[in-house]
């Protein structure tokens, strides 16, 4: 191809491929391929099979020894230039990387079928030959030639490949075909069971791991697909009896840790995780496979938390420096370098491991009509027909919101919103006084539980910014809209221009505006602004009196309620401080002023209380609704300094 042909091709590009090209190959020429592979992957994702993306994230994975990734980009690279005597033989290389040593044979078959006299000949028919000892001692099924068992072993390979590349159906087709040839196959026996799962059909899937461990009662592999199935269920006590037998097995597959590891993250056992690592590890059982990476990763999970996070840090470290393109590890990390508040918590696995892809659309399917209806009774039935179709996830919700990754928890928790399905509210309920998912989550489902009457306003014991504290939650609707007052327009009139003069530190104009309002008609803003004008003169005594009078003669007045918490927090009184603000904030209506007085009342609550950080938290509430509120910088600078905070204690007292 000429290059002026070339560049008019790649021209011919959408212009955002041709962007996203651009900056991964000047990562690429600067060597930074971990930076350049997820820009290439997201390419892939939004292009398919696109020449010039799979050509740079072939070199990519190569260098960064991502030896899954680069054999699924060299594959698609190989359906598109078939004739390529080098990208076949790349193709033959990456099955050798990824332990399919029966499609490489078949490969490197072809190559010498297409391509009689290739360069490196000599080197290729070595690699055959060690290849074929290799697989001949490796594969066994009575009454097969050699042939037979070669080509057994390469269309096993295929549903290995086709397996983890997600390729369910294609590779579900293909074992079905090949034990329909060589019944009793029981490697891809345990291949198709795990396929079905995938395809959300968990019933196949136990069918074939039970006939497996009648075959083989050892097999490691279909006692951890058993213990799998079961925990899926719902079955917790069968899971956690087939595990036993799991761990009594004297199997000696090399994968007999990675599946013990992953039976005891399932079964949330994090200490005996702990022990099978540590055994591995003795037995000289870890090495750099992928599931080595998983061992880490999982042990990691485990001792996360149980609180050795420095050690979990170490782990999950190794596990990305053995497989590259293993995001959980990497996401565990990024989520442990946040502040408290902001964690998730580590976590083994995603949504998929407990929701397959097609149950997941199976419940968008059965839950699209009545939810666009906005129905209530129709989503209600949607879902409990949903539930009819998987009763398991009733026994699983509880657990993905205890351990999953927030997309599981957002799942689990919008899943019962859409529902409300009255039994399922007690798991909301739940994680909302727990310690496990971000404070925002929490909050955001606190806030709907309280908006939907599930639970009480009122004070919980709930864990934020990483330790448990006593919070108040109320559900009301801070609004700029006053609510009318005034039956005299004259008299809201003249309030309006106490206002302004209040604000400019005008009092003596104020008082005057304020009287004659009062004349007209009386008020408890009027009075209330009367005192505070009283105040800014001096006339502490009088100001005080009209106070009293206001919260006794209109007690559901909230500035009149605010200014007795006040009175009663520098008294000493502070129950009585705290009751009425308490009071208050069950109020399902404020306006801003309202609440932002209500926030300075509790600040001065919690000074009083020498309790800095609920001080912050209403400190933060404030800032929230009300940002550019000039009353904030006295307080901001009040909880910046050890000194000037004793100093405001001692204010308090006086």
């Amino acid at each position: 191809m000429t290059k002026n042909k070339k560049k008019s091709q790649l021209l011919s590009l959408p212009r955002r491929l041709l962007e996203g090209l651009s900056e991964a190959n000047r990562l690429v020429e600067q060597s930074q391929f971990q930076k350049a592979l997820p820009i290439l992957q997201e390419l892939d994702s939004q292009y398919p099979n696109q020449y010039e993306v799979l050509v740079l994230l072939i070199e990519v994975s190569y260098e960064i020894q991502a030896s899954v990734t680069y054999e699924w980009a060299v594959y698609r690279l190989w359906r598109l230039k078939p004739g390529s005597l080098e990208i076949t033989t790349n193709l033959a290389a990456a099955y050798m990387l990824t332990n399919r040593p029966g499609l490489a044979l078949r490969t490197f078959n072809t190559i010498l079928k297409r391509w009689p006299n290739p360069p490196q000949l000599a080197e290729i028919r070595k690699t055959m030959e060690e290849l074929r000892a290799y697989v001949l001692n490796d594969i066994q099924y009575p009454g097969l030639d050699e042939a037979e068992l070669l080509e057994l072993a390469a269309t096993h390979d295929e549903v290995r490949f086709l397996m983890q590349h997600g390729q369910y159906h294609q590779g579900k087709n293909l074992a079905e075909k090949l034990l329909k040839t060589y019944p009793g196959l029981v490697p891809v026996m345990n291949n198709l069971a795990q396929m079905y799962l995938m395809e959300g059909n968990p019933v196949e899937a136990r069918r074939l791991s039970i006939a497996v461990l009648e075959i083989d009662p050892e097999n490691i592999h279909a006692l951890a697909q058993t213990t799998r199935l079961l925990f899926l269920a719902g079955d917790f006590a069968g899971a956690r009896a087939m595990a036993q037998r799991q761990a009594d097995s004297s199997s000696q597959a090399p994968e007999r840790w990675a599946r013990l590891a992953a039976t005891y993250a399932m079964l949330d056992e994090s200490q005996r995780l702990v022990e099978v690592y540590e055994q591995a590890e003795q037995a000289g059982g870890l090495n750099s496979s992928p599931e080595t990476a998983l061992v880490l990763h999982l042990a990691a999970v485990a001792l996360a938390r149980l609180g050795h996070e420095p050690r979990a840090r170490k782990l999950w470290k190794k596990a990305i420096q053995i497989l590259p393109t293993f995001d959980l590890p990497r996401e565990n990390l990024a989520d442990l370098d946040l502040p408290a508040g902001q964690r998730n918590g580590p976590w083994a696995y995603n949504l998929s491991f407990w929701m397959p892809p097609p149950v997941i659309q199976e419940m968008s399917t059965i839950m699209a009509a009545p939810v666009k209806s906005q129905t209530i009774v129709a989503i209600e039935s949607a879902a409990r027909k949903f539930l009819q179709l998987h009763p398991e996830l009733l026994a699983l919700l509880p657990d993905m919101l205890a351990r999953g990754n927030t997309t599981t928890r957002q799942f689990a928790i919008q899943f019962i919103k859409i529902s409300e399905i009255p039994e399922l509210l007690d798991l909301l309920k739940d994680f909302v006084l727990s310690d496990r998912g971000t404070d925002e989550l929490r909050q955001d489902t606190m806030r709907y539980l309280l908006r939907k009457g599930h639970l009480p306003a009122g004070s919980y014991r709930m864990w934020f910014d990483g330790e448990w504290k006593d919070l108040l939650q109320s559900n009301f609707e801070i609004t700029e809209k006053h609510t009318p007052e005034f039956q005299s327009r004259e008299a809201e009139k003249l309030a309006g221009h106490a206002l302004r003069a209040l604000r400019a530190r005008d009092a003596a104009h104020a008082q005057d505006l304020l009287q004659q309002a009062l004349a007209i008609e009386e008020t408890p803003s009027l009075l209330n602004n009367l005192a505070l004008a009283l105040e800014m003169q001096g006339q502490t005594k009088k100001a005080h009196a009209i106070a009293e009078s206001v919260h006794a003669r209109f007690p559901d007045y909230f500035f009149g309620i605010i200014a007795a918490a006040n009175k009663a927090t520098a008294l000493g009184d502070l129950d009585e401080a705290k009751k009425l603000l308490d009071d208050l904030s069950l109020r399902e209506k404020m306006h801003i002023t309202e609440y932002t007085a209500l926030c300075e009342a509790q600040i001065r609550l919690a000074f009083a209380r020498k309790n800095d950080e609920v001080a912050k938290s209403w400190l933060g509430l404030w800032e929230k609704v009300y940002p550019d509120d000039p009353n904030l910088v006295s307080y901001k600078l009040i909880l910046s300094g050890p000194t000037l905070l004793d100093r405001m204690r001692k204010s308090l007292k006086r």
